[in-house]
């Protein structure tokens, strides 16, 4: 399996430096930059060496560089995805991929409605070969979907779009379901434990904080509730999950409510080395990285 987070393609070197000097900016980038060209095709280049066919891909999403929202727009967004989902399908053509959207992937950023757009309608568009007709439907009304993996009997994906829970989403901030895709989610683990399944949880924005500020979280503090009762309530057939965002290689642990471990979440590393500018963060840069791993595929 390959963990793909974060592949940001830039208009021009260092747009996304904020104004900080990047005199040392070299062919594959620098710190202060989102990833030019040559880091992505390079870090493509290097999954199809290490890994050349491998069962499927999760796509974890924020495809677009750090620059203020009037340096885009609409279309340059989904120019952006375009572009991406074309090299992926291009250098492995034959490989499912289970994508999901970032708070990024969106204009104006992390404002993502919790109804059908014109952005989450043109993305289905793009992926259209990596969705089910049913996931299709789903994914136009609130960006999230689920599907057989690899349509084999008892193994389950869920792909959720967790910037619905963004704290810096202002769309969803009295609302208490967005999109109904934790009521929908609540179903869908239900069916799986009806029909013996085991299920990945796929998405960007993850719950908890971020281990480079202290006490910083994403979620709203009512959904990051909700989505903890979520997994304590299907830990049963829940897997795994796998999200993104911090660029950091890292992981969460999830516990029952008598404190015994339940379930983890990995957090994929970003390909992009840009250092964040929140505040308080030191050492907030990250070096390029993509993730592989090893499952049991009679067990999950």
């Amino acid at each position: 399996i390959y963990l793909l987070h974060r592949l940001h393609n830039l208009a021009s070197k260092c747009a996304s430096s904020g104004g900080r000097p990047t005199p040392n900016a070299g062919r594959f980038g620098d710190y202060s930059c989102d990833s030019p060209w040559t880091l992505i095709n390079s870090t493509m280049s290097a999954m199809r060496e290490i890994l050349p066919d491998p069962d499927f891909i999760i796509w974890t999403g924020d495809d677009t560089p750090h620059v203020p929202d009037e340096q885009l727009g609409v279309e340059p967004v989904l120019r952006i995805i375009s572009n991406l989902t074309h090299i992926i399908k291009s250098t492995f053509p034959n490989t499912k991929v289970y994508s999901a959207m970032g708070n990024h992937d969106y204009h104006p950023k992390n404002q993502m409605p919790p109804e059908k757009n014109n952005i989450y309608e043109q993305t289905t568009n793009l992926w259209h070969d990596w969705l089910h007709a049913v996931s299709k439907e789903t994914f136009k009304i609130g960006g999230y979907y689920t599907e057989k993996l690899l349509n084999q009997t008892g193994f389950r994906v869920v792909v959720l779009n967790t910037n619905l829970y963004y704290d810096q989403n202002k769309l969803t901030e009295n609302i208490k379901d967005p999109a109904d895709q934790l009521s929908w989610a609540d179903k869908v683990l239900q069916d799986a434990a009806k029909n013996n399944e085991k299920v990945y949880i796929i998405g960007h924005v993850p719950p908890g904080f971020f281990e480079k500020k202290r006490d910083k979280a994403w979620f709203r503090k009512e959904f990051n509730k909700r989505y903890i009762d979520l997994i304590q309530k299907h830990s049963a057939v829940i897997q795994g999950q796998f999200f993104g965002h911090h660029h950091t290689d890292s992981f969460r642990m999830f516990y029952s409510s008598k404190g015994s471990p339940i379930s983890a979440m990995f957090l994929t590393p970003g390909v992009t080395p840009w250092i964040t500018t929140l505040p308080g963060v030191i050492d907030g840069g990250n070096n390029p990285g993509i993730r592989i791993f090893e499952y049991d595929t009679k067990n999950f």
